[in-house]
C-alpha cells in the first residue's frame, strides 16, 4: 500500500518529498529540543535532512512503513511529520511523531496522531498499536494518553548511533471491538476522555489502574 494523504479539521498529513528539506530543517530537524528525546540525533546541516528525506520517499511504496510531513490547512506551513511502522521487536505497528516547538501545545500533535491511529485501524486493519516515550518527555506522554493508549510497562531503546539510551514507557491501544454492546449515552461526565462511550476501551484501562470506571461506582 503507496502511503496515502490523510486530513484532519486543521492538518494535512502528506507523503514526504525531498523538498521538504529545508522546511523541516528550519522548523524542527536542527532543533535540538525537538530531537532530545528522539532515536535521530539534531540535524547539524540541511544535507543530513536531505538524506532521511531521502530514505522516506525510498518507503512509501512498501507496506510495512508509513512517513508522513505535517502541514498546516491555514498556512500551508509544514511543521513536523509522524509514522505507522512495523516494530519487530515487539510485532506489532508502532506510531511516532514530533514537531516544531512553536506548535507545541496547540493539540495538533494529538490531531495528527489520531489521523495515524485511524490510519493503522482502519486501512491496515490492525487490533493493537504500540508506542512508546521517554520517560522525561512528559509532553508525548499526555499526547499518547490522549490518544487512549494503555500504559503496560517500563522499557528502554536507544539512538539510532546507539551512543545513548534512554528509559521509555511502553504503551498499547487496541482498536474497540464493534460487536461491544455500548450504551447509546455515556453517563461519564469525563467527556473529554479518548474512552468516553467506548465500554470496552474504558473497562481495559480502568483494569489497568486498578479502579472502576464511573458507571460501576455507586
Amino acid at each position: 500500500m503507496t502511503t496515502p494523504t490523510l486530513e484532519t479539521n486543521r492538518i494535512i498529513l502528506r507523503p514526504p518529498s525531498v523538498d521538504d528539506a529545508l522546511t523541516a530543517f528550519n522548523n524542527w530537524t536542527s532543533d535540538p529540543d525537538v530531537a532530545k528525546f528522539v532515536r535521530w540525533n539534531t540535524h547539524e546541516t540541511i544535507d543530513t535532512t536531505v538524506e532521511w528525506l531521502t530514505y522516506e520517499v525510498e518507503n512509501i511504496p512498501k507496506d510495512n512503513y508509513f512517513g508522513w510531513v505535517f502541514v498546516l490547512k491555514e498556512t500551508g506551513e509544514a511543521f513536523g511529520s509522524g509514522s505507522v511502522f512495523f516494530n519487530d521487536e515487539v510485532n506489532l505497528f508502532e506510531i511516532g511523531f514530533c514537531i516544531m516547538k512553536k506548535c507545541w501545545g496547540l493539540g495538533l500533535t494529538t490531531e495528527a496522531g489520531k489521523a495515524m491511529v485511524d490510519f493503522a485501524f482502519n486501512e491496515l486493519k490492525q487490533t493493537t498499536l504500540y508506542v512508546r516515550h521517554a520517560k522525561e518527555n512528559i509532553g508525548s506522554g499526555k499526547v499518547i494518553e490522549k490518544l487512549g493508549f494503555v500504559y503496560q510497562g517500563d522499557g528502554e531503546y536507544s539512538s539510532l548511533d546507539g551512543k545513548e539510551t534512554f528509559e521509555c514507557r511502553d504503551y498499547l491501544l487496541t482498536a474497540q471491538n464493534p460487536k461491544c454492546p455500548n450504551v447509546p449515552v455515556c453517563p461519564c461526565p469525563k467527556t473529554d476522555c479518548p474512552n468516553h462511550s467506548k465500554c470496552c476501551s474504558c473497562v481495559i484501562k480502568h483494569r489497568e489502574s486498578g479502579n472502576l470506571p464511573f458507571c460501576l461506582r455507586e
